[in-house]
C-alpha cells in the first residue's frame, strides 16, 4: 500500500490533502503493520486495508480502516459531488456526522429526510398507478 511503510508517521500524500489542520493526531502514531481486506456485498472489488498503528508505545494501538472511495449511488439522482474526490466527500461527511451526533440537528435532518423520502414514494406510485389506469403502462394481473 503506497505511503504507508513501517514505522512511517507522515500521513501519504491522499490522506493529507483530507486533512484540514497542518499537524494532524494521525501523525503521533506509526504504521507497525498493514493488511488487505476483502470486503462485503456491494463493495466487493474496492480496494481496503486495516493498519495497525502504535503510539507511545505497544499499549497505546490505533486499528485504523481504509477504504477506496467510490462513486455514490445517489449522484445519478442528486448530481455530481461538490468534492475534488469521493474520499474528501466521505471525510467531510463523517465529520459533519461526528459533529451532529449527540444533537438533535442530525436527528432532524434524517426525520425530515425519511418523511420527504416516503412522499416522494407515494407521488411516484400514484403517477405508476395512472399509467397503469390509463394504459400507459402494461400490467398484467394473475401471472
Amino acid at each position: 500500500m503506497r505511503g504507508y511503510e513501517p514505522g512511517n508517521r507522515t500521513p501519504p500524500p491522499l490522506l493529507r490533502r483530507t486533512l484540514t489542520h497542518e499537524h494532524h493526531p494521525i501523525e503521533e502514531f506509526r504504521v507497525v503493520h498493514a493488511a488487505r481486506k476483502v470486503v462485503g456485498v456491494g463493495t466487493v472489488g474496492t480496494r481496503c486495508y486495516i493498519l495497525l498503528l502504535l503510539g507511545r508505545d505497544e499499549r497505546d494501538p490505533l486499528f485504523l480502516q481504509i477504504k477506496e472511495a467510490q462513486r455514490p449511488v445517489l449522484e445519478r439522482v442528486v448530481g455530481t459531488s461538490a468534492y475534488r474526490n469521493h474520499g474528501q466527500r466521505v471525510v467531510v461527511g463523517q465529520r459533519l456526522m461526528q459533529a451532529a451526533s449527540g444533537t438533535d440537528t442530525f436527528d432532524r435532518a434524517i426525520a425530515d429526510f425519511a418523511v420527504a423520502y416516503a412522499d416522494q414514494n407515494e407521488r411516484d406510485y400514484e403517477t405508476f398507478a395512472k399509467a397503469v389506469r390509463i394504459g400507459r403502462i402494461a400490467a398484467p394481473t394473475g401471472v
